[in-house]
């Protein structure tokens, strides 16, 4: 069953997480957030949920987003560096200046540039 988890949840979860840890939020959903701008490395969203979230220039950088459902998700300008993306739904999200360097593994991610115009994969 998946955790609700709202955004002062989240932000005292990322503040209070120690250095080079990997912050455990498998299976939990994000719902009506703006989230802009913040810290998501090494974090595991494995099967979590975006609902109506704001992501726009957030540093996913080494995170596991297998199995996240991103759909209509406003991602432009956030970084995957070598994140996991195995199975991710990223439908008709805006993957405007998205940058997907490094050894970012995207096996059958659900990709429709709707609405991205630019990525950055090739370093």
């Amino acid at each position: 069953m998946k955790k609700i988890i709202n955004k002062e949840q989240l932000l005292e979860l990322l503040k209070n997480r120690k250095e080079n840890e990997i912050l455990d939020l498998k299976n939990c959903i994000f719902k009506d957030m703006d989230l802009t701008g913040l810290d998501f490395r090494n974090v595991d969203l494995d099967w979590s949920d975006f609902e109506n979230v704001k992501l726009a220039n957030v540093d996913f950088e080494g995170s596991n987003l297998s199995n996240v459902f991103l759909e209509h998700a406003d991602l432009s300008n956030a970084s995957f560096k070598n994140c996991t993306l195995h199975a991710t739904n990223l439908r008709y999200t805006d993957l405007t200046d998205v940058d997907l360097c490094g050894r970012t593994e995207c096996c059958s991610a659900w990709v429709l540039f709707t609405w991205g115009e630019r990525l950055r994969h090739s370093c």
